[in-house]
């Protein structure tokens, strides 16, 4: 389940997003090592 929350927020970083507010639910997010509530999303271009 983790692996598919995982992919989830790769392919749709809106953190207003329905799906991933019920993954969220499920599986403990954590960002660089550190437990998060809240999602940011990197706007930066991917180059």
């Amino acid at each position: 389940m983790q692996e598919r929350v995982e992919a989830l927020v790769a392919f749709n970083p809106d953190p207003t997003s329905r799906a991933l507010a019920d993954a969220r639910e499920l599986v403990p997010v954590v960002w660089l090592g550190e437990w998060a509530d809240e999602l940011d999303v990197d706007e930066r271009p991917c180059r």
